[in-house]
């Protein structure tokens, strides 16, 4: 027996229709999966169910026991990622209507507005300010997170540099991050 429509609802509602394992948003194009096979389990639950577009859904579905490649996900696991993202989403940091990586550029951009990058180095006062503004910068790219200079929380994302869907963009923020230190 599949789920009952108010448990898909519930799930698609609580990931925003975002895949539990990539976060793209799919729309249409995703499903409600069971993280235990209901032929195992006998659950239909909402604890045993997951939101996956078409693509992690054939992956979480066919790996083959006999034939092992890479890693299969464990239904421990898809709970982890998929409680992530229903936190994510509940809490306001990822958006049905932007992807990912729009919503980390729009971060990124406030990052870099800050006194530190404004204002003439000469006027920045202090090298050990100028220091700090840049390692928080990193800290933020890797993260998610932005702080003032005394450690208080501007804005928290929610992810960082890592969730990135193009794997380019990932690696030429990597490469440039360790480029500076």
């Amino acid at each position: 027996m599949p789920f009952k429509q108010e448990i898909k609802e519930k799930v698609l509602i609580q990931s925003g229709r975002r895949c539990c394992l990539c976060l793209s948003h799919k729309g249409v194009k995703i499903e409600v999966h069971h993280i235990i096979p209901e032929s195992i389990s006998n659950d239909n639950s909402i604890d045993n169910a997951i939101a996956l577009c078409f693509d992690c859904h054939s992956d979480v579905g066919h790996y083959n026991k006999s034939h092992p490649k890479g890693n299969k996900y464990s239904p421990k696991e898809l709970k982890a990622h998929r409680d992530r993202l229903w936190l994510l989403v509940k809490e306001g940091k990822i958006f049905n209507d932007k992807p990912l990586d729009l919503q980390y550029i729009e971060f990124i951009k406030k990052v870099f507005d800050r006194p530190a990058f404004n204002t003439p180095f000469a006027q920045e006062g202090r090298m050990e300010n100028f220091n700090k503004a840049i390692n928080d910068t990193i800290l933020a790219i890797n993260t998610g997170l932005l702080r003032t200079r005394d450690n208080q929380i501007i804005q928290d994302i929610g992810f960082g540099k890592s969730l990135l869907l193009f794997d380019d963009w990932r690696t030429k923020i990597a490469k440039s991050l360790s480029e500076d230190q």
